[in-house]
């Protein structure tokens, strides 16, 4: 019956595979709980609990060309606190391949600069990273005119 639902919801509902997943996870969610509950039904519970996830392609993530990239570096305003601080910004994400969170996440103390590498401590998987060194004036006048202080966050408007 619940295997009738679910493929019911693929055919008439126009589901993915992911939704219908994410509908059995619920599904079984319960029926640990009836597990406890009513434990004479047993049976019919581990039927349930044994039903599969589908499976289904997952999109590729796509990258961006060194066209785009230079695009995207060049569009903040360089003449603004604020462009200079974007594009320092943006550099360190394409440079690294930090997450935005982590990117947010940055204080002043987490960069050492002049010595071309970082270190962020707290980021699981993030080592020091070898920054270009004609990158780091551009990003050292880019804090210079940042936060009053070290424990100061990066991302500030």
């Amino acid at each position: 019956m619940i295997g009738a639902f679910l493929d019911d919801l693929e055919s008439a509902r126009s589901i993915t595979a992911r939704s219908r997943n994410l509908r059995l996870t619920a599904i079984r969610s319960f029926f640990r709980y009836a597990a406890y509950e009513e434990p004479a039904q047993a049976a019919l519970i581990q039927r349930v609990l044994a039903i599969p996830n589908k499976r289904y392609e997952k999109k590729l993530v796509g990258f961006l060309t060194r066209p785009e990239i230079a695009a995207l570096l060049n569009a903040p305003d360089l003449g603004s606190w604020a462009g200079r601080r974007d594009r320092a910004l943006l550099l360190l994400a394409v440079q690294t391949g930090l997450r935005v969170s982590e990117i947010t996440s940055l204080r002043r103390e987490d960069l050492v600069l002049g010595t071309g590498a970082q270190d962020l401590p707290g980021s699981w998987r993030i080592h020091p990273v070898p920054l270009p060194r004609s990158r780091i004036p551009a990003s050292s006048s880019a804090l210079a005119l940042s936060a009053p202080t070290m424990r100061s966050p990066l991302c500030v408007q």
